[in-house]
């Protein structure tokens, strides 16, 4: 489980492939790595996936066929950044929203406006999702947790 609040960008250094799925390798920043083991889970722009090998600047991770299909991995290569989030800890406290790090589709950015301090992002979600969205419910977006503003059909802002 996951907040959505991002602790730190990191960068895709390498893809392997293995087989049909791919091994990633993250290069973090300011992650702190020192309480990760294999097999503890980090979000890698919302999706979770489980640690399977550790290095001096990051990680590495393996990325399923399906998730590969259902998330926007399949147009990622090396330089490409990556919001990353570590697991929640059961005695941390909650900000944002619970997240499960399962992601169900991919959306595609409208449009982009600056309203005052804000800025308001239209999102076109997969037809097939429209009825999980709600005004004032939760979503993330590249791991980042947002509440969605306003509906109309399979579009959110």
């Amino acid at each position: 489980m996951f907040t959505g609040i991002i602790e730190d960008v990191g960068v895709i250094e390498g893809l392997t492939p293995t087989g049909e799925d791919i091994r990633l390798s993250i290069k973090t920043n300011k992650l702190d790595m020192s309480d990760v083991a294999l097999g503890d889970s980090i979000a890698n722009n919302g999706v979770c996936l489980t640690v399977v090998a550790m290095s001096k600047h990051g990680f590495s991770a393996d990325v399923s066929h399906e998730t590969i299909k259902r998330t926007g991995f399949a147009s990622y290569q090396a330089g490409s950044k990556v919001n990353l989030e570590k697991a929640l800890q059961a005695n941390s406290r909650l900000g944002g929203h619970i997240v499960s790090g399962h992601v169900d589709g991919v959306g595609t950015v409208l449009s982009v406006a600056t309203v005052g301090r804000y800025v308001e992002i239209w999102i076109q979600a997969p037809n097939e999702l429209a009825k999980y969205l709600a005004e004032k419910g939760s979503i993330t977006v590249d791991g980042v947790s947002l509440t969605v503003n306003d509906v109309k059909g399979a579009q959110f802002l």
